[in-house]
């Protein structure tokens, strides 16, 4: 792991955008997968340079709420950042349709989101997988919360899936749809962590240090990436 730090959050957020520049710049001749993480991370995308986007350029969620209101799903509010939909439809860049369809339940559509990763990289043979992760003040990251151990590894590791549906206490939504453990350690080839005004500092200390079990904290899963980089306050 890298970490990249300011006190200002809109140097980290500037910081964070131009990393995400050049990834494209030096990978424009190759074909990318971008998962970005629902929230803050969303605002990363209207720094997105035309020049550096093409049709090699696919984009999809990394996480999503299986409910169809739009101020909770993230598909949905993908879709209200008019500029940058306009931006990547001109530049030939592919947005992926992840909408809800009719009848469907929340395993179906999680098997769904899977296919189309694994559809992707069958159509993409060499295809770089690059994905943006926030961080919540519980340790939380592309929607894989804290959970005890036994049921965070049957969910998120042991199963080896690409994205599974899981319940979740909510009063907006009944489950979250969300990339694995197994998927973001096996199948992402570089990311980048967008974190501001958390106050997580001394957790990542702990993270870093080898102090935090995986299930309580989701992020330590970013000690197991060799391709990581942390932008945060």
């Amino acid at each position: 792991m890298k970490f990249f730090t300011n006190q200002n959050p809109e140097i980290v957020k500037n910081l964070a955008v131009e990393r995400v520049n050049k990834f494209l710049r030096d990978n424009r001749n190759n074909k990318i997968l971008f998962l970005t993480s629902g929230g803050s991370c969303m605002e990363l995308l209207d720094g997105i340079s035309e020049e550096n986007l093409n049709q090699n350029i696919t984009f999809i969620l990394l996480d999503e709420r299986f409910t169809r209101d739009p101020a909770n799903n993230n598909y949905q509010k993908l879709l209200t950042k008019k500029e940058f939909i306009k931006r990547i439809e001109s530049c030939g860049s592919i947005l992926l349709d992840t909408s809800i369809k009719d009848g469907e339940g929340a395993e179906d559509y999680a098997e769904r989101y899977s296919n189309l990763i694994k559809n992707w990289q069958d159509n993409n043979p060499g295809g770089i997988i690059f994905a943006t992760f926030g961080v919540g003040s519980d340790g939380h990251t592309a929607g894989i919360l804290p959970l005890n151990k036994d049921e965070f590894n049957k969910l998120f590791i042991d199963s080896q899936k690409y994205f599974v549906a899981y319940k979740v206490e909510s009063k907006d939504f009944e489950y979250r749809i969300t990339a694995t453990v197994y998927f973001i350690i096996s199948q992402v080839d570089f990311g980048i962590v967008y974190q501001v005004e958390k106050n997580f500092r001394s957790k990542w200390e702990k993270i870093i240090s080898g102090q935090t079990k995986l299930h309580e904290v989701p992020a330590t899963v970013f000690t197991n990436l060799k391709r990581i980089e942390i932008y945060t306050d």
